[in-house]
């Protein structure tokens, strides 16, 4: 946690009791959240692709591979968000 001054009361603390105001590592972490949010919600939305003449494990492997793609962008956004959020 990290001190900041509110920009209403002029305070200088972590919670003056004031709602509304976060962090910049708060608003990043939000931010990534919002995006991971969108990922889930586009994965929903894709139908997972078989193919009937494929004998049953290649068909397991082109499933994972289709899971493992929005598994990786939500990966990415959380190595994103840490390194945009990291203080140094």
């Amino acid at each position: 946690m990290s001190n900041f001054q509110c920009p209403q009361c002029g305070m200088v603390n972590i919670d003056c009791g004031k709602e509304g105001y976060k962090t910049p590592k708060e608003l990043g972490y939000e931010k990534a959240l919002e995006e991971i949010d969108g990922v889930i919600k586009n994965l929903k939305k894709q139908d997972i692709l078989t193919f009937p003449d494929f004998p049953l494990q290649e068909n397991y492997k082109v499933i994972m591979k289709q899971c493992n793609r929005g598994y990786i962008d939500i990966l990415d956004i959380i190595s994103k968000a840490r390194k945009d959020t990291h203080v140094k």
